[in-house]
């Protein structure tokens, strides 16, 4: 009995074996042959290869974006041909068939009012549309609109908010955004420049070199700068080169006149008695007043020798700018070099003209696929004679309008030297010092060097996580000199003066500015999403 047990299951096991070999070899799945899609993505009108384009194949999850030769690759078990989605910020979706590999497509610029790229606040280039927080972006077209002598003064009129005080002269403009307030007064924005803070003001800035600017107010501009952001955020984007392809040389150069448009009205009479003549009529060397009967109101008579101070010595002055850039860009570079050279007349003769200098160099380059490096120096120098004018009681304005017409500021001795005190003075009465004696005879200069060096590191550690190092170093010297030769005269004796002075000033800053941030973006569905994390280190002295 028990043999045949054995062998009963013996015979049962063979007969399960059989059965399910077959089984098995019938359900085996067949091997999935890969296809490899490779394409060259390029703008249709300039022809340049086109980064950060996303490209997306029809019922597949997961996409792929175009590096920074505008080239991508996809890997799927789909056979051609492929349903192909194209899509980027700049430029307009495209749909397509593919029915080969690899392939070159052309995309087309998106209108700028439906899909305006910023930068500021944001780990990526964004959409305007999508932002929580409000941002006004200027581009280089409304820049460019009126032509203006620093970016100070190009963005009047163009950011809802914003106000520019120009206190007097040729002195840059001071920025306020409204709101914008402390308990020691209005507080300026912070100025950042291609992404690294500084301590610059856009009267520094060369406006021909401006790509667009970006404006943060109100609380976002904290929250994305902390207290460094309190009186608003203004982002300047300098020019790169990275649209030009092939070597471009732009030379500009404007000439200009700045006039006064209004000027204050002046009396053309005076209540003293005159002579026969037109003249003052003197006792004991003083006017006397010209009572009528009654015995308090005057009689007014017109000044003999009328002198316009303020039109004669407020006109008009003559202004100055050169320019010269280049830019070119290659598969793995771009390139952007000016320099600029400008000259603003005084605000009047007697007063040098202000001078400028500037110089910019960007380069960007592509170390790999996924490592891009940028660099950035900017260098500015200085020279303002306007700064020694004076907004107290001996500035230029103030005495023009204190002073009677009938003395003229600008008179001159044998030398051809302005007068300390022009004829008529001592009938005024009063104690004056003429601004253009102090002007022409004070030897004075007033220097101002800025320097600003960046460099950036970029690194794409998978399509989604990037990972990015920053770092800024700029210095500020601020040289003052001043020279009051022997013999300058004053209203009331000052030894310092009176025997020749000289007095040098010297001031220096240093700000150190570093950064490093992770990245995580991505889309799930309609949904746009991404995490920073940042670790910021900044030393002033």
């Amino acid at each position: 009995m028990k043999n045949i047990g054995v062998r009963l299951y013996s015979i049962y096991f063979l007969l399960f074996f059989f059965w399910v070999q077959p089984t098995y070899s019938q359900n085996k799945p067949k091997p999935i042959v890969n296809a490899t899609l490779e394409g060259h993505i390029i703008d249709a009108s300039t022809k340049q290869p086109i980064e950060d384009v996303t490209v997306q194949l029809d019922a597949v999850t997961h996409s792929v974006k175009t590096d920074r030769e505008g080239r991508f690759q996809f890997v799927t078990g789909q056979k051609l041909p492929f349903k192909v989605k194209l899509t980027h910020l700049n430029y307009k979706s495209l749909s397509l068939v593919i029915d080969k590999s690899p392939i070159v497509i052309e995309l087309n610029p998106a209108s700028k009012d439906l899909e305006e790229v910023v930068v500021t606040g944001v780990a990526q280039g964004t959409s305007r549309k999508k932002l929580s927080f409000a941002l006004t972006k200027v581009d280089q077209e409304l820049i460019g609109t009126v032509p203006a002598l620093d970016a100070s003064t190009s963005l009047r009129g163009k950011v809802a908010g914003l106000r520019i005080d120009q206190s007097g002269g040729n002195a840059g403009a001071s920025v306020y955004l409204r709101g914008s307030k402390s308990v020691t007064g209005e507080i300026e924005p912070l100025i950042v420049v291609d992404g690294f803070v500084t301590a610059l003001r856009l009267s520094d800035l060369n406006p021909n070199d401006i790509e667009s600017i970006e404006v943060v107010k109100g609380a976002a501009a904290s929250a994305l700068y902390g207290t460094r952001g309190e009186g608003g955020v203004i982002q300047v984007l300098t020019k790169n080169g990275k649209k030009e392809g092939k070597l471009n040389i732009s030379i500009d150069n404007e000439l200009g006149y700045s006039s006064l448009l209004l000027l204050p009205p002046l009396s053309y009479q005076h209540h003293f008695k005159v002579n026969p003549d037109g003249s003052f009529l003197l006792v004991n060397g003083a006017r006397v007043i010209d009572y009528k009967e009654n015995g308090f109101s005057v009689n007014l008579h017109p000044y003999k020798d009328y002198v316009d101070n303020t039109k004669n010595l407020l006109g008009r002055t003559s202004y100055f700018t050169n320019s010269i850039s280049a830019a070119a860009s290659g598969e793995k570079y771009n390139i952007y070099l000016s320099a600029q050279n400008q000259h603003k007349g005084g605000v009047s003769p007697v007063v040098d003209a202000d001078k400028r200098q500037n110089i910019l160099f960007n380069l960007g380059y592509r170390v790999s696929p996924k490592i891009t490096a940028d660099l950035t120096t900017q260098y500015s120098f200085f020279n303002t004679p306007s700064s020694a004018v004076s907004s107290r009681s001996d500035g230029l304005l103030y005495s023009t309008l204190l002073v009677e017409p009938f003395i003229d500021l600008s008179e001159k001795n044998e030398s051809g030297k302005y007068v300390y005190l022009p004829k008529g003075s001592n009938l005024s009465g009063q104690q004056w010092t003429n601004p253009f004696y102090r002007l022409s005879n004070e030897e004075y200069a007033y220097q101002t060097e800025n320097l600003l060096l960046g460099g950036k590191l970029k690194y794409a550690i998978t399509e989604h996580l990037s990972a990015e190092g920053a770092l800024s170093l700029q210095t500020k010297q601020y040289n003052t000199e001043e020279y009051y030769p022997k013999g300058y005269q004053t209203i009331v004796p000052d030894v310092s003066l009176n025997n020749g002075n000289y007095a040098l000033r010297t001031s220096k800053s240093t700000s150190k500015n570093g950064q490093l941030q992770l990245n995580y973006n991505r889309r799930t569905g309609n949904l746009d999403w991404g995490l920073t994390a940042k670790y910021v280190y900044e030393f002033a002295s």
